[in-house]
């Protein structure tokens, strides 16, 4: 009986792996997209008002907008199943019969490109 658990046990695990594909990718768009929103906004008004200051003590100015980001995301999982051979006192409370673990990583690649002069007249003066 315990090898059919056993076998029971593992197509659970492969569909619960598989299916977590599923949401992963809508989840990481709902959570990601307005996370960099927020940040290129919050940079673009940090970076106006520190050309304003720049303005008022008669230093050069430049603008930089975002152009793209890229986000490349990994998710890697493990498990393992720890059993004993030989006699009880060799392995006993040496193991931990089941591990795993999972581990998600975010590699954004941002691209800036310098705004020309007579665009930004132009959308300040709109």
């Amino acid at each position: 009986m315990k090898p059919i658990l056993l076998k029971q046990g593992a197509a659970f695990a492969v569909a619960a792996a598989m299916s977590g594909c599923t949401w992963l990718g809508p989840d990481i768009v709902r959570t990601g997209r307005p996370a960099y929103n927020d940040a290129i906004l919050a940079t673009s008004d940090q970076q106006l008002l520190q050309n304003i200051v720049r303005m008022r003590f008669v230093d050069s100015i430049g603008f930089l907008a975002v152009s793209s980001v890229t986000a490349n995301v990994s998710v890697t999982a493990t498990g393992g199943v720890q059993l004993g051979f030989g006699t009880e006192s060799n392995y006993s409370g040496n193991l931990v019969p089941f591990t795993g673990t999972l581990r998600t990583e975010q590699n954004p690649t941002i691209s800036y490109t310098p705004v020309a002069a007579d665009h930004l007249l132009r959308q300040f003066a709109a």
